[in-house]
């Protein structure tokens, strides 16, 4: 099943237009009238984008920096060198083509991503690869006093001292479809989870 846009899926698997890394089964739909996710809809069940990288801002932080609470940063299909952090903004990111395609990459910098604002569930990291990151604790995704939700992320070559991938600390985060591979650390290469944190974990692939 050849795979010629490079996003991971195959017109076999579901891949409804092979030339666009931004459209196959792994995708998921924008309110913008072209079938992103393959289901045969056009629209239908829609993500509303407020803010798109890097067509209408090209640097992710700054987009983060900028939206609103409620808001949607979408994320195109590319590698996004850098580390961001989300400071107390209750705010969703969205891969809008998937983990396969667009990539986080913290490049040694720190945790890739930081959230320590005191989130709730509401805010939301989905459809990225993580990888690049370092620190004390936390090198892909440090997570403290905040409870976001983790969805269909690929974290995978970070390192730390601790939670190599990811860090909960006094964290009640939901965790879903993470793909934990090839992190390092002392203590809990791929996740570690304090004894604050009470997350709920749900097919998590470590």
């Amino acid at each position: 099943d050849e795979d010629g846009d490079g996003d991971g899926v195959g017109p076999c698997s579901g891949d409804c237009d092979d030339a666009d890394p931004a459209v196959s089964s792994a995708a998921y739909e924008l309110c913008g009238g072209v079938d992103e996710d393959c289901d045969g809809v056009v629209t239908g069940d829609c993500v509303a984008c407020s803010v798109t990288v890097p067509d209408d801002q090209p640097d992710l932080q700054a987009a983060i920096d900028g939206a609103a609470t409620g808001e949607i940063v979408c994320v195109a299909p590319g590698t996004y060198v850098g580390t961001v952090n989300l400071g107390s903004a209750d705010i969703s990111i969205l891969g809008v083509a998937g983990a396969a395609v667009t990539i986080l990459d913290g490049e040694g910098a720190g945790p890739v991503v930081s959230i320590t604002g005191g989130q709730g569930l509401d805010t939301l990291v989905q459809g990225l690869t993580i990888t690049g990151g370092s620190g004390d604790v936390g090198g892909g995704l440090d997570i403290q006093s905040s409870s976001p939700t983790l969805r269909d992320l690929v974290v995978i070559g970070n390192s730390a001292d601790s939670g190599g991938g990811i860090a909960l600390r006094d964290s009640a985060a939901l965790v879903e479809g993470v793909v934990i591979d090839g992190n390092a650390a002392s203590e809990g290469a791929g996740f570690l989870v304090d004894e604050g944190s009470t997350a709920t974990l749900s097919g998590l692939l470590v």
